[in-house]
């Protein structure tokens, strides 16, 4: 996650959710800061990501902006607070709630699989722009198997419940009751939408690809930071 910088030690310490400025400063008088191996009292000191910054001997990795990777689980909801689910948000460290981070885009309650969460916001909406074209994978299990006539209406584009449509929807079958689709759009619960209307229903559902970037290296509930290859995957996605 790291990227170019030029910061305050005060500020990053603050942005990364560590502590505020004022404890900071007070941390900085009672030692506990060093820069590069040696003890600092100025915390209006501005460091780059050449500098070596730790509190209490732990190394301070900043970036302005973050990319984080999660597995989503079933049950969990992609806000940042709910007063009857628990959220994404809570399977990050505690400290990380103060970072401005919210989820690209939403995968419902029930739906498991890649989730990115980040505070980058540009590159967020070009991610979620229907004339980017970002390609998301779903693998579905539905109900009843699907003909090859229905894989036909999907790939055509659909009209969907209430006067909406689809974009063109690529259906391939894995097995009687398991299919991966392939959209290019992010409408609410548009999955399970194109199959209601193939008189179908999704009995569970899995985002297995948004836009290049895959879990299958995480358990589900676990997380991580994209590596910087990966961030430059989502960001050619948007600039092709």
């Amino acid at each position: 996650m790291s990227e170019v910088y030029n910061e305050r030690i005060d500020k990053i310490v603050s942005a990364m959710g560590l502590m505020s400025r004022k404890d900071c400063a007070r941390a900085a008088r009672n030692g506990r800061i060093t820069l590069n191996g040696s003890v600092i009292k100025a915390v209006d000191k501005k460091i780059t990501q050449n500098d070596v910054l730790c509190l209490d001997g732990e190394e301070i990795v900043y970036a302005k902006h973050m990319y984080i990777l999660i597995n989503k689980p079933q049950g969990y909801v992609c806000a940042a607070e709910d007063g009857r689910y628990p959220t994404v948000f809570e399977l990050l460290p505690k400290n990380y709630l103060n970072l401005g981070l919210f989820t690209v885009g939403r995968l419902d309650m029930n739906t498991t699989g890649v989730l990115i969460i980040t505070n980058d916001g540009e590159l967020s909406h070009k991610l979620l722009l229907p004339k980017n074209k970002v390609v998301k994978t779903y693998r579905a299990v539905t109900k009843f198997p699907v003909s090859k006539e229905d894989i036909a209406k999907a790939a055509r584009g659909m009209q969907l419940d209430e006067g909406d449509t689809s974009l063109p929807a690529e259906i391939t079958a894995v097995d009687e009751h398991t299919y991966d689709i392939k959209v290019c759009e992010g409408k609410f619960h548009l999955i399970k939408r194109i199959f209601l209307v193939l008189h179908n229903q999704v009995r569970e559902l899995e985002r297995t690809d948004f836009a290049g970037i895959g879990c299958t290296d995480l358990e589900i509930g676990e997380w991580r930071f994209l590596e910087e290859c990966e961030i430059n995957v989502l960001k050619g996605a948007v600039t092709r």
